[in-house]
């Protein structure tokens, strides 16, 4: 029996499963497309992301990597970057603080040498040097500023243990320069501003804080031994220039110059601020004068 035609526009029997399968097959690209897009624009809006990210990172590392470290000592009045040694930094601590360090001279007849070293003003009117400048005095003994103006003077306390005396100065109209107590600093930038033996002229000399020390040694007499707390200083200390305040580069007083490097001519010593403290203290309102002993050469 023969088979007939089908539906109208339809083949029949395997002729027709083959053109629906194509049909299908032609029909999957276009129903699949919008799915693609959605892929291919969610691709592109994620590798966008990641640019933008990276490019923020970049920005902000720069940023923090740009900012200077943060201090950990005392703020320094910065030396101009000419000036790697500091002398820029010294003479302007010199100009700010020349009126309030002076020029110490009297006589000591039984000493056979004349008195000459430098001080400097910690309170109203008086004085703070080192007990050898003006051990066994008698008689007159003056301050002397930059300026010229003397004033007469009278030692209110001396303390040979630690080496240091004050000064009670009637009528000097002078600034009182600031001590500052630091911790744990090392390698510091400071100044050391004194008059040279018989010299008439203030001059000043940058200088290194290379430790602090708990120094062992004899007192001015060589009567005992006592411990000081001192820095070692990088700094020439010619004669004249013990009692000279160690000074930050703002001016202030990290302490008090009293003796030289025997070893090293170009090292000395310092009383710290916090040596210093107990007997400035006592000396400050001291106008009775005391006796200076007897002569340290």
């Amino acid at each position: 029996m023969t088979h007939g035609p089908g539906p109208e526009g339809e083949p029949s029997g395997g002729d027709g499963s083959e053109a629906h399968s194509e049909r299908a097959h032609d029909a999957s690209p276009g129903a699949g497309w919008p799915t693609r897009r959605l892929v291919l624009l969610l691709a592109a809006l994620s590798s966008t992301f990641v640019l933008l990210v990276a490019a923020l990172g970049s920005v902000l590392w720069r940023q923090t990597s740009a900012r200077p470290p943060r201090p950990t000592g005392r703020p320094q009045a910065a030396a101009p970057t000419d000036s790697p040694d500091g002398s820029f930094a010294t003479s302007l601590v010199l100009e700010k603080v020349s009126v309030s360090i002076l020029r110490i001279v009297g006589s000591a007849p039984k000493c056979r040498r004349p008195i000459a070293g430098t001080g400097f003003v910690y309170a109203p009117e008086h004085v703070l040097t080192t007990a050898r400048n003006v051990s066994g005095v008698r008689g007159g003994l003056d301050t002397i500023g930059e300026d010229g103006v003397r004033h007469r003077a009278t030692v209110t306390l001396y303390d040979p243990r630690r080496d240091l005396a004050v000064l009670d100065v009637p009528g000097l109209d002078a600034p009182a320069l600031d001590f500052f107590q630091p911790i744990g600093f090392h390698d510091e930038l400071a100044v050391v501003a004194g008059y040279v033996r018989n010299g008439t002229a203030l001059s000043a000399e940058h200088a290194r804080i290379r430790a602090e020390l708990r120094a062992q040694g004899p007192d001015l007499y060589g009567d005992g031994r006592v411990t000081r707390r001192v820095y070692a200083i990088d700094a020439a200390v010619p004669q004249g220039v013990p009692g000279a305040p160690l000074l930050a580069t703002d001016g202030d007083v990290y302490g008090m110059v009293f003796a030289a490097n025997s070893a090293d001519s170009m090292g000395g010593y310092a009383l710290t601020a916090e040596e210093l403290e107990s007997s400035a203290r006592t000396g400050r309102t001291r106008t009775r004068p005391v006796s200076t002993g007897t002569c340290v050469r």
